[in-house]
C-alpha cells in the first residue's frame, strides 16, 4: 500500500498504466496490438486462451512440420512496449529447439522479431531455458556460431520461465547476458489496464477520475509485485 501512495504522490504512473494511456492517446495506438492478438497472442482472457482460443502458428524446419498448438505465454513488457509470444509444438520434445516459437512485436511500430532458438531445456522442476540467437546470427562466421553453443548460460541470450505441467506460464524473463533483463507478464494485465484507462477517460466527475486512477495504479503495482515474486 505504501508503494501505491508514493507512486500517486510523485505523479509518476506505473509502466503498465503509462503504456495503456499511451495507446489511448496515440493515433492508431491499437493497430499493432490488435494485429498481434490475431496473429500471435490469442484471447486476452487467459482462461479462454488456454481453453483453445489462440492462433496455431506453423513452421517448416529441417524437413519437419511444426505446429505450435501450446500457448506457453502471451505477454507484455510495459517498459519495452512490446508483446512476447512463446508457443510449443505439443508433439515434439522440449529439448528440440525447433519445438519452440518465440516472437516479439512492438506495440507502436508493429516491428516483429521472430527469435531463432539455439538450444532448449525443461528441467525436472519445469524450469524453462531457451537460448536465443543474436540478431546477427545469420551473418556470423561458422566458428563464431559454433562458439555460441558453448557459452555459459550467464553469457547467453535466453528466455527463462517457470512452467506448469501443461507448459504454460504467466511470467518470463528475457536475459541478454549481463547487459539487460526484461520481465514479461501475461498480457491479460494490459487488456485490463486498457479498460481501466478507458473508464477514467469516460468519467465526468474529477473525483471519480481520481478514484479510478488510484485503483488503476494499485492494479498496475500489484501486477508488478506478482511478476517480481514469480
Amino acid at each position: 500500500m505504501r508503494q501505491v501512495h508514493e507512486s500517486l504522490a510523485s505523479e509518476t504512473p506505473p509502466a503498465l498504466y503509462a503504456l495503456a494511456e499511451k495507446m489511448h492517446t496515440t493515433t492508431g495506438g491499437f493497430a499493432a496490438y490488435d494485429y498481434a492478438k490475431c496473429v500471435w497472442l490469442g484471447q486476452p482472457n487467459r482462461d479462454q486462451r488456454l481453453a483453445g482460443e489462440h492462433p496455431w502458428p506453423t513452421r517448416a524446419r529441417d524437413g519437419q512440420q511444426y505446429v505450435y498448438s501450446v500457448p506457453v505465454l502471451a505477454a507484455v513488457s510495459p517498459d519495452l512496449e512490446t508483446v512476447l509470444y512463446v508457443g510449443k509444438d505439443n508433439w515434439k520434445s522440449p529439448s528440440d529447439p525447433n519445438a519452440w516459437l518465440v516472437a516479439e512485436s512492438n506495440l507502436f511500430t508493429g516491428r516483429e522479431v521472430e527469435h531463432r532458438v539455439l538450444t532448449s531445456s525443461v528441467d525436472a522442476g519445469q524450469q524453462l531455458w531457451l537460448q536465443l540467437a543474436p540478431r546477427n546470427f545469420e551473418n556470423m562466421p561458422l566458428p563464431m556460431r559454433a562458439a555460441l553453443y558453448r557459452q555459459p548460460r550467464s553469457e547467453q541470450i535466453g528466455l527463462s520461465a517457470q512452467l506448469d505441467g501443461q507448459y504454460h506460464t504467466r511470467f518470463a524473463t528475457l536475459r541478454e547476458g549481463f547487459r539487460r533483463q526484461t520481465r514479461y507478464e501475461d498480457y491479460e494485465a494490459l487488456e485490463s489496464m486498457i479498460t481501466m484507462v478507458r473508464s477514467i477517460k469516460e468519467a465526468h466527475a474529477e473525483a471519480r477520475r481520481q478514484q479510478l486512477k488510484m485503483e488503476a495504479y494499485r492494479y498496475a503495482l500489484g501486477q508488478h509485485s506478482l511478476a517480481l515474486a514469480s
